[in-house]
């Protein structure tokens, strides 16, 4: 991870870190979103020295004044107000969907994402990250494993050598993907799943929390149960 100094000062007065003012090294980061992956994401920000978190943004029409000790800044439109080449944004978002959108109204504006590796994560050296990917306490990736941008690999997560995963999925607490599976962009593992080795998850597919999925699944499709079986599919 890179250090460096957007400036001297903070974005606004009221921008103050918990934890006190930024260093001049620390890169400046705002959290878009103040749910409980925003409350994570805090936690392993602070435990970096090299970022500084200045604020979160929320598109709500009655947003909290602070979260988790920070200031609250305002909208999405309040990004506009900012230099790009001084702050980067988080897309705190669980679903897919959603922090593909985030991603492309930030990208508009011409932000960029930091990856975020929680300490406690495990990351053989010879994983391949992607922009953005988010990999929260005591997950493990194993060899040659390839990540996505803006992949969400939660807590204690599993994966295995050479998995492959597409751009926005979201894995959640628990999931454990066993060797050369691939998932394809936008698709999401529950809680607690287990899928076997070489098996393809397409684009936006969902896995049920604690299914065992022990063959392919169809894009759009979702599939829940022991052995996993479809319960809908596109359309």
């Amino acid at each position: 991870m890179v250090s460096r100094c957007a400036n001297s000062e903070n974005l606004t007065g009221q921008a103050q870190s918990r934890k006190g003012g930024a260093s001049c090294q620390a890169m400046k980061l705002i959290i878009w979103g103040v749910g409980g992956l925003a409350q994570m994401l805090t936690e392993l920000i602070e435990s970096y020295p090299e970022w500084h978190l200045v604020g979160f943004i929320v598109d709500d029409p009655a947003p909290p004044e602070q979260f988790m000790g920070y200031p609250v800044l305002g909208n999405r439109q309040y990004l506009e107000s900012l230099d790009p080449q001084a702050v980067q944004v988080v897309p705190a978002a669980y679903l897919p969907a959603n922090r593909e959108i985030m991603v492309i109204y930030l990208r508009q504006l011409g932000f960029d994402s930091p990856t975020l590796i929680a300490k406690s994560a495990w990351l053989s050296p010879s994983v391949s990250l992607g922009k953005g990917v988010m990999v929260l306490d005591r997950a493990v990736i194993q060899s040659q494993a390839q990540m996505g941008d803006f992949d969400l690999i939660h807590t204690g997560c599993i994966l295995s050598h050479n998995v492959r995963l597409g751009p926005f999925v979201t894995l959640f607490a628990g999931a454990t993907v066993l060797g050369k599976v691939e998932i394809e962009t936008g698709a999401q593992v529950g809680g607690g799943a287990t899928l076997l080795s070489t098996i393809q998850i397409g684009a936006n597919a969902k896995v049920g929390v604690g299914s065992v999925v022990i063959q392919n699944v169809a894009a759009g499709t979702t599939v829940m149960g022991n052995p996993a079986r479809v319960f809908s599919v596109p359309g």
